[in-house]
């Protein structure tokens, strides 16, 4: 089994300002990336297990991905012709992730009367991805302001359970009674659960004499 933990916080603030004449700009980027690429393997493979009660594989692997980006900027010219101001945002969380639970090539004797074999894969993942961005200008003739996001949350999973090219043999456990009914069950599971969250928000200001002029352009990716 693996479980995986990984967080990721990322802020970056940019601040200009003008008392003369010209102007001022300003830009702040913040970045986030998290990749997390995990191999989990459980198998019984080319050999003879004997057994007297349930034989059980389970491979198991869980993920969890946080990610906070956010990115400010603020460019003010008090006697100057312009201000801009800009902020940008990139949050990005990637899986790649191998479970395998497998029987090959193998000899099991089961002896109890009502054995199980299981044979599972399985695989959990809670990824979130949060970006925030804000732009302000401000000048006494002409201010700009934009900002931008991406937040991706990107899978790539493989969960495999497999029983293949094996011989299961039961037998009763009562060796005095060896005729006696022999009953089992097999159960094969290949399971993946996953909550993926994903928020950008961005907010621009603009203020200015003559022209003022804002935008703002965001994108959210599962």
């Amino acid at each position: 089994s693996d479980r995986s933990v990984v967080s990721g916080k990322v802020g970056a603030i940019s601040i200009a300002g003008s008392f003369g004449t010209g102007g001022t700009l300003s830009v702040g980027v913040g970045l986030s990336r998290n990749d997390v690429s995990s191999h989990v393997t459980a198998s019984i493979d080319d050999v003879e297990v004997f057994a007297t009660g349930d034989v059980s594989l389970r491979a198991d692997d869980q993920t969890i991905i946080s990610s906070t980006v956010w990115a400010a900027s603020v460019a003010a010219s008090v006697g100057g012709s312009f201000a801009a101001g800009g902020a940008g945002i990139e949050a990005i969380n990637n899986l790649d992730n191998r479970i395998t639970a497998s029987i090959r090539d193998a000899a099991l004797e089961l002896t109890d009367d009502n054995h199980t074999l299981t044979i599972i894969a399985s695989q959990d993942s809670d990824v979130s991805s949060r970006g925030y961005a804000v732009g302000v200008a401000g000048s006494k003739a002409v201010s700009l302001a934009a900002v931008g996001g991406l937040a991706r949350n990107e899978t790539s999973n493989v969960i495999d359970a497999t029983l293949s090219n094996s011989q299961i043999n039961t037998s009763p456990a009562d060796s005095q009674n060896p005729a006696a009914d022999t009953e089992g069950t097999i159960q094969i599971e290949a399971m993946a659960t996953g909550s993926f969250d994903t928020q950008v928000v961005g907010a621009v200001l603009a203020l200015a004499g003559n022209f003022a002029g804002a935008g703002g352009v965001s994108r959210a990716l599962n």
